[in-house]
Order: C-alpha cells, then sequence, then structure tokens
C-alpha cells in the first residue's frame, strides 16, 4: 500500500434498489443496486467511479456518474464491496489530493481493467451485468402501504432545514408527532423526513398536525418545488463561494411562476442548487443545476434527471442570480412547444435540443457552455 502525506478522503458506499434510485447511487464512489425479480433481489449490480467534487477552470478534475462494473449474487455483495476498495486502496492516486478519488482511477483504467482487477479478488468473479428496468429517484412524499398492515408518511422538508418559519412550523409539527404518536423518523437523500410505523389512524393525525402547523403536503407541492434540493452554502460552509439555501426559496417561487405561466408545470423537474462545485445538493445530474462561482453568479447546468445515471451540460457560464430566468427561458419555451407528453425537461434537452452530443457521464471543472451553440442564448 502506497501512502502519501494528505488527509484521507471521503469514500461514499450506497445500497438500492433497480427500480428506485433514492440514493442517488451513480453518485457514490461504490454502491450496490439490488436487481429484482418476481419481488425479490437476485443480486446486485455492482457501480464504481462515481463522485460530484470538481475544481471551477480546473479540467484536469470531473464530475463523474458511476459505472456499472458487474453482477454480483447477494452472498458475495460485501465481498464485492470489500475488492472495489481494496482496489482502490491498492492503486488509487497517492500523489494528488485533488485525485484521491475512484473516479480517477476509473477514468484512468477504464472499466474493464477495473472489473478484471476486482474479480482478480472475489470468489465468485463479476457476472454481466442484471437486468434492470429505468431508473427513477423516488422521494417517497405522501402517504404510502409499508406491506406489513402500517404505513408511512413522507413529510418534505424545505432543503432538509427543520425548523419554526413564518409560514410554516416543521420543527413545532414533528415535536408534537414525536410526543404523540412516536413514528420511527427517517431521514432521506432528497433531505425529507419520513414518518414510519403508523397505522392508518395516526397517519391522519400525523398529516391533521402538519396541515395544523402550516406544513405543505405533498399533494399541495408544485413539481418544481417537490424536486428542489439545495446545500447550505454560505454562512455555514467554508468551501462556498456564492448561496445556496437561503436564497433558493425566493428562486423555487421564481421557477414555479415561470412554470405556471408556461403550463409545463405537470411534470417532475430536479432543481439543484450548490454554492461551490463539490456539487454536495447533486447539481450535475439534474434537470437544472445551478453552481455557485462568486457572490451573487452561478453556472446553469442542464440535461440531467430523476434517474441520475447521466450528467448535465453546462448550459451557460457566470450568470447573475436576476438573469437565471431570463437564462432558462428560451428553452423551457422550446420545451413548451416541442416537448412530447409526460417528457422530463432533461429528457427534452437530451432529445432535441443537444442531439450532436453523446450521453453526459463525465464532465470537467472546464466546459464549454451551450446555450450560444444551440440559439438560445439571450444575454451577451
Amino acid at each position: 500500500m502506497r501512502r502519501g502525506r494528505w488527509r484521507p478522503r471521503k469514500f461514499k458506499l450506497g445500497v438500492g434498489l433497480d427500480h428506485d434510485n433514492s440514493i442517488d447511487a451513480y453518485a457514490y464512489d461504490a454502491a450496490l443496486i439490488g436487481v429484482v425479480e418476481d419481488g425479490r433481489i437476485v443480486g446486485y449490480n455492482l457501480t464504481a467511479g462515481g463522485g460530484f467534487g470538481m475544481t471551477h477552470n480546473k479540467p484536469d478534475t470531473i464530475a463523474r456518474v458511476a459505472s456499472v462494473v458487474g453482477f454480483v449474487e447477494p452472498r458475495h455483495a460485501v465481498e464485492a464491496m470489500r475488492a472495489v476498495v481494496s482496489v482502490y486502496r491498492d492503486h488509487g492516486n497517492r500523489e494528488s489530493r485533488r485525485h484521491a478519488r475512484l473516479k480517477y482511477l476509473l477514468e484512468d483504467w477504464g472499466v474493464e481493467k477495473f472489473r478484471s482487477a476486482v474479480s482478480e479478488r472475489l470468489d465468485a468473479p463479476l457476472g454481466p451485468a442484471g437486468e434492470t428496468g429505468a431508473l427513477r429517484q423516488l422521494d417517497h412524499l405522501g402517504r404510502h402501504d409499508q406491506g406489513d398492515g402500517r404505513v408511512f408518511v413522507g413529510v418534505w422538508v424545505p432543503n432538509g432545514r427543520i425548523k419554526d418559519t413564518d409560514e410554516a412550523g416543521y420543527a413545532s409539527a414533528l415535536r408534537q408527532i414525536a410526543a404523540e404518536l412516536a413514528p420511527r423518523f427517517i431521514l432521506t437523500p432528497m433531505q425529507s423526513v419520513i414518518l414510519a410505523d403508523l397505522t392508518p389512524e395516526q397517519a391522519d393525525e400525523a398529516e391533521r398536525i402538519l396541515t395544523e402547523h402550516g406544513v405543505v403536503l405533498a399533494s399541495s407541492l408544485s413539481q418544481v418545488r417537490r424536486y428542489s434540493l439545495a446545500c447550505p452554502a454560505l454562512p455555514t460552509c467554508g468551501l462556498a463561494l456564492a448561496e445556496s439555501e437561503r436564497i433558493q426559496p425566493a428562486l423555487i417561487d421564481e421557477l414555479e411562476q415561470t412554470f405556471e405561466d408556461l403550463e409545463i408545470d405537470d411534470v417532475p423537474i430536479t432543481v439543484r442548487m450548490t454554492g461551490c462545485p463539490n456539487g454536495c445538493a447533486r447539481p450535475y445530474n439534474a434537470d437544472i443545476g445551478l453552481v455557485g462561482r462568486r457572490p451573487g453568479v452561478y453556472h446553469v447546468f442542464v440535461g440531467g434527471g430523476l434517474s441520475g445515471d447521466r450528467l448535465a451540460d453546462l448550459f451557460e457560464a457566470d450568470v447573475a442570480i436576476g438573469d437565471l430566468i431570463p437564462t432558462l427561458r428560451p428553452l423551457l419555451e422550446r420545451y413548451r412547444s416541442e416537448r412530447d407528453a409526460g417528457e422530463p425537461l432533461g429528457d427534452f434537452y437530451r432529445r432535441v435540443i443537444a442531439v450532436d452530443r453523446p450521453t453526459r457521464t463525465l464532465i470537467t471543472g472546464k466546459e464549454e457552455p451551450t446555450a450560444e451553440r444551440y440559439g438560445l442564448r439571450v444575454l451577451s
């Protein structure tokens, strides 16, 4: 094992299902995606090499969605994960902290060489990837049957910040629910809260308490707001270059109104915002991603979606906060006129606008904007 002087980097591991990408598995260093047949997991597709942290204007830094390395039976799943970690341990970059992530090893070696190295460390070599349905990031908001006679209620929380505001008493509502109903609380990667193990009657009472405190139930959320995410950014994060969490609600208000005015508010859309390029709110695989460049200025990315398995293009660079909606409007107007029924924005962008570009699985810290290329630039 080669050792360097830099501090260890995080290494993200995840487990999900082939029909429910709630964890955003392709953003992880390594993940197991359960392949389900007839209601049971028959094995896992092993993915490796995801990660979104990069640096502005550094073309040798990348955001990357993970590659499917192969298929393992359930009894070999932990062994396969251990093999992935050990290959990275033995061959990962130890000279540059910036490149000390598994994604750079995947890019350097290619998937086939990495698969071979992992297989050599397993008692049962990796098989071909299992067949799966279309991935989708389910948010599990609203009321759902748990399958055991009980139900759970998914509660949308603005950017994951549980607090009382002038509009809604999130903290007070959840405190009362905890005291009176004692549900199991589950925090989700979509920044929401699940109230689990409730009887139907308790779910009714939980929804009554939420409504009484002004908390918006899932059925009343717009598609833009429901799937929005933001990182904390300023003043909490020392890496932040621009605002995110504190200004995103007002931006969502504007986007919500724009989508309503254009009558395109009927399809789920992911809008994610970060204060720096490290991608903590996963902007690079969203329909619309906004990434802080400096105070009040953002890169605008377009072309991801709820599947989570592709990356967006840099649509426009260095856009002032007040120009974000005007920058997107020409694209949204074309989306209104030319989309297929039920087609998400990111899918439309790939099908109609960026037809000359391959599906993105990797982007760098220095990309060329596409708005002008496709005749969609409105600002000089």
